[in-house]
């Protein structure tokens, strides 16, 4: 029988126990049919209507084992036999103690550096310090310098443009008139 990717059960996938009746499960495949059907979503964000796409073919899969009679017994004889494998293998074999894991502390101590993790838990340890020790000249400067920066650039902006506009024809918005004189002859 095949189950979701994701290792929940049927049961799981339509919220049920597998206590449930089959009016229970019928009643509940209906219901969820309803919601997550493509038609009720059609207006949906693409998101939501993926969503609702796989959630209908996880119920569906579901109903298709648990919706018939003898593929549900057999689904249910399975689950049983996985769950005596988890158990068995939990416990190890007869006479072993199962060995402890150490767990890393939520918080090193103080003053030690902080010790990454693998995925799996294992530490990583890279060899160097993950902070580098700043004198006070070097902090001094990096907390200021891109103040200052940002500071002379702003007034070469500004003293730039006000230069720009002072030596132009004839400043903006201002009118002027230009009179044209004619000679005249004196003798005329």
């Amino acid at each position: 029988m095949t189950t979701p990717a994701d290792g929940r059960t049927w049961y799981q996938v339509m919220g049920l126990t597998s206590s449930a009746t089959p009016a229970e499960i019928r009643s509940t495949y209906l219901q969820l049919a309803r919601n997550l059907h493509p038609d009720r979503h059609a207006s949906g964000s693409p998101t939501e209507r993926s969503l609702a796409d796989r959630r209908m073919r996880e119920v569906n899969g579901a109903w298709a084992v648990l919706g018939d009679e003898r593929a549900r017994a057999d689904y249910d004889v399975e689950l049983r036999l996985a769950e005596r494998a988890r158990t068995a293998a939990a416990a190890g074999p007869p006479g072993s103690a199962r060995p402890t894991v150490p767990r890393p502390s939520p918080r090193p101590a103080e003053g030690a550096r902080p010790v990454h993790h693998r995925f799996d838990g294992v530490p990583i340890d890279d060899g160097e310090p993950d902070e580098v020790e700043l004198t006070r000249a070097q902090f001094f400067l990096l907390r200021r310098v891109p103040v200052l920066v940002a500071i002379a650039v702003a007034l070469g902006i500004l003293i730039g443009s006000a230069y720009a506009g002072t030596h132009g024809d004839a400043p903006s918005g201002s009118t002027t008139t230009t009179a044209f004189v004619t000679p005249t002859n004196p003798g005329d």
